[in-house]
């Protein structure tokens, strides 16, 4: 009877050190790269979130208006949401099936200097999520390598930088 006790005891120990997050508030590492992780006090969908982004970001702080900016529409700027898709799935490949049981999602948001340069990416996950700082950190390399935006018109060369979102993905 006490092996069976012991084992349950474990065995909801493993559980409730899985649904904890891994991203505490503050400063996290991944392999070579920080990142910031600010949890959200808003709930959607009776979930909180986390918001994570680089400490290379370059327009943390807000970016510059620039003179005589002309407003952009969300389709002024255009990135290839399956690309994006792609490239998390691939990350996270070996955790698809524990994210897909779990309903969790990703989100985030892109800035693009006009010049097609991606300078700044942040990510929202759900709070308690598995995803881990090397996997967020691998993310964010291979989006900044792999994603260009299309840009519509001309009103986007006004600005200094431009942001884009890209969807919230379930798993």
């Amino acid at each position: 009877m006490k092996k069976y006790i012991l084992s349950a005891l474990i065995s909801v120990a493993i559980t409730g050190c899985f649904a904890q997050t891994q991203l505490p508030e503050g400063k996290v590492r991944g392999k070579h790269d920080a990142f910031r992780v600010h949890h959200d006090d808003h709930v959607f969908n009776n979930q909180k979130f986390i918001i994570i982004y680089s400490e290379k970001n370059k327009y943390n702080n807000g970016i510059p208006r620039g003179k005589n900016e002309i407003d952009l529409s969300l389709r002024d700027v255009h990135v290839d949401q399956k690309l994006i898709e792609n490239i998390i799935n691939d990350v996270l490949r070996d955790k698809l099936n524990t994210l897909h049981k779990h309903h969790e999602t990703i989100g985030g948001g892109l800035i693009f200097e006009t010049s097609g340069n991606l300078t700044d990416v942040s990510f929202s996950v759900h709070e308690g999520s598995i995803i881990n700082p090397i996997e967020i950190e691998a993310i964010d390399n291979r989006l900044r390598s792999e994603v260009k935006p299309v840009f519509a018109g001309k009103a986007y060369l006004t600005h200094i930088a431009v942001s884009a979102q890209f969807g919230d993905f379930v798993f």
